[in-house]
């Protein structure tokens, strides 16, 4: 399971991200470049502590740079509470940032979707680990990927 102390770092880390008084700091290619790398790591193997701390030191960064901005929208309040105040808000805006890097594009549409679907893949790797991390909402909004409907509820929540 996740550590307390990495859960209260992103609990206040993304609170924080929301509405950053911006410093000035520019990020650098390759370190852009891995933050989808850890995105991609933490999306296949959440409970690990190493891939965790390698996620909370790339979450801290970002949250540094003015270059990437990220618009988490009302999708991200899909998230059931205790994956809102712990690792899915690492992956999400982890998510949000990385599809910014690996398409080139800023839409608060997209990045939401692609934040939101690595979530869902980090659940999916979790619960294959541990099953007893099953989750009701994760698996109806899985359902909702599954089928499409994604993006309606994306539409729903205001991430334009």
């Amino acid at each position: 399971m996740i550590r307390t102390p990495f859960a209260t770092a992103l609990i206040v880390l993304f609170a924080s991200t929301v509405a950053i008084a911006q410093t000035g700091t520019k990020s650098t290619p390759e370190e852009r470049q891995s933050w989808a790398s850890t995105l991609h790591k933490l999306e296949a193997n959440p409970l690990d502590e190493h891939v965790q701390d390698e996620a909370a030191h790339a979450a801290n960064r970002l949250k540094d740079v003015d270059d990437v901005t990220i618009s988490p929208c009302g999708l991200f309040a899909e998230l059931p509470n205790k994956w809102n105040k712990s690792w899915g808000v690492v992956i999400y805006l982890l998510g949000l940032s990385a599809y910014q890097v690996e398409t080139g594009k800023n839409d608060s549409t997209g990045e939401n979707l692609y934040a939101m679907r690595s979530v869902l893949k980090a659940y999916a790797s979790a619960v294959a680990t541990d099953p007893k991390l099953h989750d009701k909402k994760l698996e109806g909004l899985s359902k909702m990927d599954a089928d499409g409907k994604l993006p309606d509820l994306a539409a729903k929540d205001n991430c334009k």
